[in-house]
């Protein structure tokens, strides 16, 4: 079975900043005006890779980090040989620009990396940072990344719960991002691999989509929106609703059967059905006739 990939992504300054410190990978496309909203979408593909990066710094720096490494992904070409060691790459590479940026300018700037590349049915996912994927499957949610935070890890270590750490102050503290220098910690890239079905929904978002929703309101806005093209926005415009004044984007990548391959085999099943049973008939025919 072949599956085709709808993606569309919506990004916005939000209630409170000046300029969009966010940016994103959709299967070639980035984010080039970063004052004002923008929604993209890619109609249809069999394979893709897709990322969000949230930047962070001062105004003119986050941005510059994120910017940074999507364009890195830009340099990718060939997405079936895409694995990790490639990610790796990228995200070094990455790395090392936005450190140089930071030594150039003297003063902190880094970013958030989550990235998605999708084919033959199977989905790798990659994370540094708070910046998340969820898979959507009929009406369960399930994050496919993990949270690199001072709140996360006290989670891991019993000192607060899950839910205390919603709204903990260190929930936006990053203990891992990019533009750390090598000499201060080597980076740690968490990876998932799930495989996909047809109706799967991959949510790529930053934390000013999870500031405002819960997984029961990401849930909520799904079911309620089966339009790939209009569902981000959907989701970006309930977060702002419900308080989140960040820089908010989403990015919603659809799994759908490819309807024409199921046609065709669903007309080969009816020919050989037909096919035996004129077989069945002849046979009985010929039992008649002698």
């Amino acid at each position: 079975m072949i599956y085709k990939i709808f993606s569309n992504v919506f990004s916005t300054i939000g209630s409170k900043r000046k300029v969009n410190q966010d940016n994103y990978y959709l299967n070639g496309k980035i984010l080039e005006d970063t004052h004002k909203a923008v929604s993209q979408q890619v109609d249809s593909s069999e394979e893709g890779i897709y990322a969000i990066c949230d930047g962070m710094g001062g105004e003119s720096d986050g941005e510059v980090a994120s910017l940074i490494a999507v364009k890195e992904l830009k340099e990718i070409h060939d997405v079936k040989q895409t694995d990790e060691s490639v990610i790796r790459s990228v995200i070094d590479k990455a790395n090392t620009k936005i450190c140089s940026h930071i030594t150039g300018k003297g003063k902190n700037s880094g970013s958030t990396f989550v990235a998605a590349v999708v084919k033959r049915k199977r989905a790798d996912i990659y994370n540094i940072g708070d910046s998340r994927c969820y898979l959507i499957r009929k009406d369960s949610i399930r994050q496919l990344t993990k949270d690199h935070t001072l709140a996360a890890q006290m989670v891991e270590s019993g000192m607060i719960t899950e839910e205390e750490a919603k709204t903990d102050i260190r929930r936006h503290q990053l203990v891992q991002h990019l533009g750390i220098f090598p000499e201060e910690m080597t980076l740690s890239i968490h990876k998932n691999s799930v495989s996909l079905e047809s109706g799967d929904i991959l949510l790529l978002c930053s934390d000013g989509i999870t500031d405002g929703l819960d997984d029961q309101e990401i849930i909520e806005t799904v079911r309620h929106n089966d339009n790939t093209y209009t569902l981000a926005f959907e989701l970006a415009e309930n977060a702002m609703n419900n308080g989140s004044l960040d820089n908010i984007t989403a990015m919603v990548i659809n799994i759908q059967a490819d309807r024409d391959e199921v046609m065709v085999r669903i007309l080969y099943i009816i020919i050989c059905i037909c096919s035996a049973i004129l077989g069945a008939l002849s046979a009985i025919f010929n039992l008649l006739m002698f």
